[in-house]
């Protein structure tokens, strides 16, 4: 019983989706620290996600993103991190190449800013590792199927 909440809350956010290709690693990554909006060239934008600003969630969860784009993960209190994982099991690192924020622990919006580069259109999944965020749901997709 206690197994099937578990996967029931962690899959919740992925109910209507299909399973994205698992192998995938489609980003290029850079962690950097700013506390300014990152100058975009008319050829890319910068799509901006909360993680954990309003409690264990990614705001916004799901994101459709264009090849080329980038995605900035901006962190709020308390302790959270971006890890790739597959539809397949959610709360997991996809392999040992996946891309990882590390933990950011902060008491106010962070200045550390966790950024992707999205190289084509296959879903990453992607959760919070911090223990108990995932199975709560901390969980989220770009360009989901």
């Amino acid at each position: 019983m206690k197994n099937a909440l578990f996967f029931l809350l962690a899959g919740l956010p992925f109910i209507n989706a299909q399973y994205g290709n698992s192998n995938d690693n489609s980003m290029t990554t850079t962690v950097s620290s700013t506390t300014s909006s990152t100058a975009v060239s008319a050829s890319s934008t910068v799509h901006k996600i909360d993680v954990g600003e309003d409690g264990f969630t990614f705001s916004p969860n799901t994101l459709t993103v264009s090849p080329g784009e980038k995605v900035e993960f901006h962190f709020y209190p308390q302790n959270h991190s971006v890890i790739q994982a597959s539809f397949d099991n959610p709360c997991h690192p996809i392999n040992d190449s996946s891309f990882s924020s590390g933990f950011v622990p902060t008491t106010k919006e962070s200045t550390s800013v966790f950024t992707i580069t999205i190289n084509d259109t296959s879903p990453l999944w992607y959760y919070c590792g911090q223990i108990g965020h995932c199975q709560a749901g901390m969980v989220g997709v770009i360009n989901p199927p």
